[in-house]
């Protein structure tokens, strides 16, 4: 599992390793953590459900590849035949009056394409011009079992086409869904963590019980700090291009550190038990950082020295691209846009504010509507009769949120 609990930052096997012992040992400390009964229910349920949408989404995407593969076939056998055809009607061409009018008009200028779509555009082109042509008693066409074979060719690159779109279009959505269920997880893991550090303390073996700690850490053993052990100084963090290094001096005599850390003091959470004396903190989020470290020989710790923090500054990301709003059934608004190419948001966030039809238009609210939305399409409630609808949408990374895309509008 990940170091430092960032939960939104497991692998789909650590986040099934994570659930294994959350869900299954989650209602034996409940009561103790004074767990919610939905939070509680959620939580014994969480291993059904991402295994349920792992194996959906697994499904998708094979079923996807296979639909993928089927249509490379189909287009194979479209363009061997194209080729074929065409080279037959070019080795008899000549012989007819002004040739290049025909191999203009049969598309028979350029290369044959190999893509699906241009593949399909040219055998259109020859079907239909060889229509044209037929009707007007033109004598420049290849005979009609060509054309027949051409047709039954365009249409099973037609139907394969589509039915690879439908599994692709499902494959996209049960991938949709488990990113929204390991949203939903990563909440409520981080809801039950807090609870529990709150409750035991950030070093309880207990911790482990329900999948809060790195199988690759072990806890800090409980009770107080030993006043043999020295504590740690000249504690350092300095942040680089995307990284925070962590440096402090040995202790005389210990045999490994633990160092924690936190955004949110006086709650500090692991992030590392080893002998080294430095860390790196691999792409945190933005803002402020704090940390501090702790000596141990053998099951026995000191005390933590005095946390040191830094700033970190993760550029924004790009704001969002095709921001649409448009109006639907029971006057409810749909909106929808993208990402940037090659930019993955954590999560996006959705301003909106309806404003009197022909009054000015607004400002951005301060709060959005939605945040950490990870679908990029939203129905919204009713607009009601005489308003109009004005949204904005930003995207985040790493805590850093881009400009706000809009506002577009649309009134009733």
């Amino acid at each position: 599992m990940l170091k430092g609990n960032s939960f939104s930052r497991d692998t789909e096997g650590e986040r099934t390793e994570r659930l294994i012992a959350f869900s299954g040992n989650i209602g034996d400390v409940a009561v103790e953590l004074g767990l919610p009964a939905d939070k509680l229910a959620a939580s014994e349920g969480a291993l059904d459900v991402w295994e349920d949408v792992l194996s959906a989404s697994t499904r998708e995407a094979g079923e996807a590849q296979e639909a993928t593969e089927e249509l490379n076939k189909v287009i194979k056998a479209a363009y061997d035949y194209y080729v074929g055809a065409k080279a037959h009607l070019m080795a008899v061409i000549n012989e007819i009056e002004y040739p290049d009018k025909i191999i203009i008009a049969y598309g028979f200028d350029d290369d044959a394409p190999t893509d699906c779509k241009g593949l399909r555009n040219a055998l259109k082109v020859w079907i239909d011009e060889h229509a044209v042509l037929a009707g007007e008693g033109d004598p420049r066409i290849v005979n009609d079992t060509i054309i027949a074979k051409l047709t039954e060719h365009y249409d099973k690159l037609e139907a394969f086409f589509r039915s690879r779109l439908k599994e692709k279009d499902e494959a996209i959505r049960a991938t949709e869904t488990k990113r929204a269920v390991y949203t939903q997880h990563s909440k409520l893991l981080s809801f039950v963590h807090s609870l529990a550090c709150l409750t035991w303390g950030d070093d309880d073996s207990r911790l482990r019980l329900i999948g809060m700690v790195p199988s690759s850490e072990v806890h800090t053993p409980g009770g107080g700090a030993s006043p043999g052990i020295g504590v740690p100084e000249n504690l350092t963090a300095v942040f680089g291009d995307e990284d925070v290094r962590i440096t402090w001096d040995a202790v005389e005599g210990a045999d490994g550190y633990y160092l924690s850390h936190t955004q949110f003091p006086p709650l500090f959470l692991r992030l590392y038990e080893g002998e080294a004396t430095e860390f790196l903190h691999e792409m945190p989020d933005n803002g402020t950082h704090y940390y501090r470290v702790r000596a141990k020989v053998g099951d026995e710790s000191g005390e933590y020295c005095d946390a040191v923090s830094v700033d970190v500054v993760v550029e924004a990301p790009p704001a969002p691209t095709k921001l649409k709003i448009s109006l639907g059934g029971d006057n409810r608004t749909k909106v929808t846009w993208d990402s940037p190419s090659g930019t993955v948001y954590n999560g996006c966030s959705l301003y909106s504010v309806d404003v009197p039809t022909g009054s000015p238009v607004p400002a951005r609210p301060d709060e959005p509507i939605w945040d950490e939305l990870i679908f990029y399409s939203i129905t919204m409630g009713e607009l009601a009769p005489g308003m109009t609808r004005y949204v904005w949408v930003t995207g985040t990374l790493r805590g850093a949120e881009s400009e706000a895309t809009g506002p577009e509008s649309v009134s009733l």
